[in-house]
């Protein structure tokens, strides 16, 4: 066996000096509580901390001493925060902010109330895990690599088992992307101390090991280190002198290793798994897999490629068999005008200026390349320094020309999103500096008119030229495609001066909290919302916007943690077709709607004709209302890759594929909307997709009203229907062809309480494979659906409850097949079947116990009687 009594976690060996004198109680950054300490080491230290101002829990990483009073190093930190924060997946630990006064520096993060790999792995009886008892974590983990080196184009510089945690609910998380690689190379300069670095050496490529640039090269070789101590209980030098084994050796096999560790099982290890591994440890990087989707397709771990954020998707449309989401190689990012700048909470205990007294906070913003991400506000205090400088600033330098100085937002910054090139460097677009963005905690959107808000509650309008006066506060006003506006008044204490042809031009020039109400007319034009603005339809439908899909979505919307969308129409009608000699970029095209790491609001919106009408993307919780999605070549809406999104009272009709997809940790909350007509089906559930609905119908769809895609989903629906299909109501397809695999063994989680599952053509109604252990049918009403009305198939460790449904009309009511399936069937009406009632296939177990099955044209149970686990009683069957 694996020895583990000298394991050793090095993320908490002590390399020295770290921050002192934190306690449970404390108050830190003038906004967080601390909570109990969680992690020491000579990266920092990590506490649980309250978040005061936002009402949840955050982990706090405390950078050492020597690092806080290192300009350099506080720099540095400050770039892998902001790089952080645009690592928006839901295997990935999101980044919050970066905080710093005069006594501390930290980062917070997302807090995950679980154990590290390493830890797991200890536990296990052999001290050592077999790759598949942890296959559906190592998917998580390389789907969450492979996001981060080709959309993020982030690599984590420090890829070990201590930086995997696994949550309480069973899925893994990546940490600590590029922040203790960052402190450690602070360390080796400041102090001196090379065993700053020890802790990872083991896990460091040779190229990293001698100082070169980091790239995806290395992290490969961090993974094949990382699975190489999952599955032996070692890294592949740990002893010696690790660095120049590292330059110079190649370790043993893992089936060598682990006969060396007595390894209980050493010969069972698949071979492939070991070649793989071993050719992530080549000492060339050129002799590594070339990326983790390499390393995922020659493990056979694919789930499917993730489509990159931002990026356009495959426009082939394929059957039913076909995950939605298909691999996407070159075409052109997504273009983002939003504010490049990350928000650092600076909290002084001296004076700052003659204005401020002692101990004042305020917030800085630091313009730092790309992400469009602002954190780290300080409250009404920090607002009113900004009305006092703002003020200072046109008194010195003199009336209007200061003004739009300081306040206006309309230079041009290229419209590029900046991309990290490497992790020590950006693209193009950085260093753009950008006004701060309003403190969402004290109503800066403009949405109550609380004091302090200094740059909210305009009204930009395409309706007129002259500025209209409101109350408390007067609105200026914007106008689209009209001629040029007359003077601004001069009472108005803000004003947007100019004329603007485009609404592009007059989101450029808002700020958040502005409405942009826009004349009806046709706009060709790709848009960029930004944080906190609102777009408003003169009325509604009377404003469409196209834009050509091949070249960006007709609105997109980046990092936005506020901002709505009302009746507008999107439409892509084949009038833009980009460079006719360019085949392949017609292959890729982008949503009509991308909302991507955001959290907005759109009603009374429609979008037809693309490839996808609405794809909302990474993290954020985006709000739907009204809306409709038709004659789209994919889905009508999809939510994606750990997005949160509710849509209520929508419409999905007559899409090539879907109506609505939940997939890649997608969570839809659907509510009295409609899913009619889709080329497949009415709602799609892929890749570990959840959706939850409520009296919502889902009809008349060429395949089944909602489908299963594999496994890992989950199904909650309340009311509602799945009728008059052409194959099924609802039902779970297992891929296995074309290099496909089942994820989670294929078990799904479905609860269907209440819903009417009828006429469905072909098939049946209700198919579920492999169920989950909480899998629930109750109170539902099958009737006159071709085939059978409920089939439940799996083996051992499948259950499923089914409590009181009326099932009438097809050929078998209910029928149960699968050796060590495991069910309950209890008070259920199965009648007027014209063959059974109710069937039980062999190896089922279980109960199946008041039952009205009487009617039937065969048989009322088959088995009639008790068979081996399986009781049966108290049913009626004449």
């Amino acid at each position: 066996m694996a020895d583990d009594d000298d394991f050793v976690d090095l993320e908490e060996v002590d390399f020295g000096e770290t921050i002192r004198g934190h306690q449970s109680g404390d108050v830190v950054f003038d906004r967080f509580k601390l909570k109990k300490l969680i992690g020491r080491g000579g990266m920092g230290v990590v506490w649980l901390a309250g978040d005061q101002r936002l009402d949840r829990e955050v982990a706090l990483k405390f950078t050492p001493e020597s690092v806080r009073h290192d300009h350099h190093a506080v720099e540095e930190l400050k770039k892998e925060t902001q790089r952080g924060l645009d690592l928006a997946h839901p295997n990935i630990v999101r980044f919050f902010d970066f905080l710093q006064d005069d006594r501390f520096a930290a980062i917070s993060m997302e807090y995950v109330d679980g154990e590290t790999m390493g830890r797991l792995r200890v536990r296990e009886e052999s001290k050592v895990f077999q790759p598949q008892g942890i296959e559906r974590w190592l998917r998580q983990m390389l789907a969450a690599l492979d996001y981060a080196h080709r959309t993020a184009e982030i690599v984590h510089r420090d890829l070990k088992p201590a930086n995997l945690l696994i949550n309480r609910a069973g899925d893994l998380k990546i940490t600590d992307f590029g922040i203790a690689a960052s402190i450690s190379e602070s360390l080796n300069r400041t102090t001196g101390a090379t065993m700053a670095m020890t802790g990872t050496l083991a896990y460091m490529s040779p190229q990293q090991a001698l100082g070169s640039m980091a790239s995806i090269d290395d992290d490969i070789y961090s993974l094949g280190c990382t699975l190489y101590e999952l599955f032996t209980g070692k890294p592949p030098f740990y002893r010696g002198n690790i660095g120049l084994q590292v330059e110079d050796e190649m370790p043993p096999s893992i089936h060598q290793r682990r006969a060396e560790f007595k390894v209980d099982g050493a010969g069972d290890f698949p071979q492939l798994w070991d070649d793989v591994i071993q050719a992530c440890l080549a000492k060339r990087t050129e002799d590594r897999p070339s990326s983790i989707a390499e390393v995922a397709a020659r493990l056979g771990l694919q789930t499917g490629a993730i489509p990159e954020i931002g990026q356009p998707i495959d426009s082939s449309v394929g059957d039913v068999t076909r995950a939605v989401n298909v691999s996407v190689t070159g075409g052109q990012g997504m273009h983002t005008t939003g504010q490049n700048t990350v928000g650092v909470t600076v909290n002084a205990t001296g004076s700052l200026t003659n204005l401020t007294s002692s101990g004042a906070t305020v917030t800085a913003t630091v313009p730092e390349g790309g992400g469009g991400y602002s954190v780290g506000h300080a409250g009404d205090r920090t607002k009113t320094l900004f009305v006092i400088a703002a003020v200072l600033l046109m008194l010195l330098v003199g009336g209007l020309f200061a003004y739009k100085g300081v306040f206006s937002d309309d230079k041009d910054d290229g419209g590029s999103d900046p991309k990290l090139v490497e992790n020590g460097g950006a693209g193009p677009g950085v260093g753009k500096s950008k006004p701060p963005r309003p403190d969402p905690a004290s109503g800066s959107d403009g949405s109550n008119g609380q004091a302090g808000t200094t740059d909210s509650g305009t009204k930009h309008t395409a309706t007129d030229n002259k500025t209209q006066p409101a109350p408390e506060p007067p609105k200026p006003t914007v106008v689209v495609n009209r001629p040029p506006p007359k003077p601004p008044e001069p009472s108005s204490p803000f004003t947007v001066p100019g004329k603007f042809g485009s609404i592009q031009e007059a989101i450029d020039a808002a700020k958040s909290g502005d409405t942009i109400t826009i004349a009806n007319n046709t706009y060709e034009e790709m848009l960029t919302l930004r944080d906190g603005v609102r777009l408003e339809a003169e009325s509604e439908g009377g404003v469409i916007v196209q834009a050509d899909i091949h070249l960006g979505a007709a609105l997109s919307a980046r990092n936005c943690r506020t901002g709505s969308v009302d009746g507008i129409r999107f439409n892509f009608d084949g009038m833009f077709q980009g460079d006719p000699e360019s085949v392949e970029a017609k292959k890729k095209v982008y949503p009509l709607l991308h909302i991507i790491s955001s959290s907005i609001k759109v009603t009374n919106c429609s979008f037809s004709g693309a490839s996808d009408g609405v794809v909302i993307t990474g993290a954020g919780e985006s709000d739907l209302d009204d809306c409709n999605a038709s004659n789209n070549t994919l889905s009508g809406f999809k939510v994606e890759r750990g997005a949160r999104a509710t849509l209520s009272n929508c419409v999905a009709e007559s899409n090539g594929d879907h109506g609505f997809v939940s997939a890649w940790n997608g969570h839809a909350t659907i509510k009295l909307s409609k899913g009619n007509r889709n080329g497949k089906s009415g709602l799609s559930l892929e890749a570990e997709g959840t959706a939850v609905l409520t009296r919502s119908n889902f009809e008349e769809n060429n395949a089944a009203g909602i489908i299963l895609l594999n496994g890992g989903n989950t199904l909650e629906m309340n009311g509602g229907k799945a009728s008059k299909n052409e194959m099924l109501g609802i039902m779970t397809f297992t891929q296995e062809d074309a290099g496909a695999v089942v994820i989670n063994g294929g078990m799904n989680k479905v609860v269907l309480d209440g819903v009417t599952v009828s006429g469905n053509k072909q098939d049946g109604g209700i198919f579920v494979y492999y169920p989950h252990p909480e899998s629930v049918i109750r109170y539902c009403i099958l009737n006159g659906n071709v085939g059978l009305g409920i089939y439940i198939g799996g083996e051992d460790g499948h259950e499923i409850f089914l409590d009181r449904n009326d099932v009438r009309g097809s050929i078998d009511g209910i029928m149960l097949e699968g050796v060590g399936l495991k069910v309950s069937v209890v008070g259920n009406v199965s009648t007027k079947n014209s063959n059974l009632g109710i069937h039980a296939g062999e190896g089922v177990i279980g109960e199946i116990s008041g039952n009205n099955c009487a009617g039937n044209s065969v048989s009322g149970i088959s088995p009639a009687v008790t068979r081996g686990e399986l009781v049966i009683k108290g049913n009626t069957s004449s």
